[in-house]
């Protein structure tokens, strides 16, 4: 019981940080910017590559693919609360890596 409410505490623990810090100054957002697009388009790229240079096909690994283009889920941000990282950097690339996952998942499904 305890272990099922880990992820809703956590959901609610990123919620209550965001609502109170001051997201709003653009210089903040750009590291979390180019983390996120390194996440979900420049790895999974090197991926794709990496799997078409030592000859297999693409399609094989479809889900692999895919799943490595998806957005930051709570677990970093339940690592950095651990280990007193920069929570800020974390909650923002969570945010912008599930809204620009809404143009990049259905790019990496296209392609393979």
């Amino acid at each position: 019981m305890l272990a099922a409410a880990v992820t809703p505490l956590v959901l609610v623990v990123i919620g209550l940080f965001i609502g109170r810090s001051k997201l709003k100054d653009p210089l903040n957002w750009l590291p979390a910017f180019l983390f996120s697009v390194t996440t979900l388009i420049i790895l999974p790229a090197l991926f794709y590559l990496g799997i078409q240079w030592a000859g297999y096909p693409p399609a094989h690994f479809s889900a692999s693919i895919i799943e490595a283009s998806m957005p930051l889920a709570i677990t970093p941000f339940a690592l950095a609360e651990h280990y007193n990282l920069s929570k800020g950097f974390i909650a923002r690339s969570i945010v912008l890596s599930t809204v620009l996952s809404i143009i990049t998942i259905p790019f990496w499904t296209s392609l393979v």
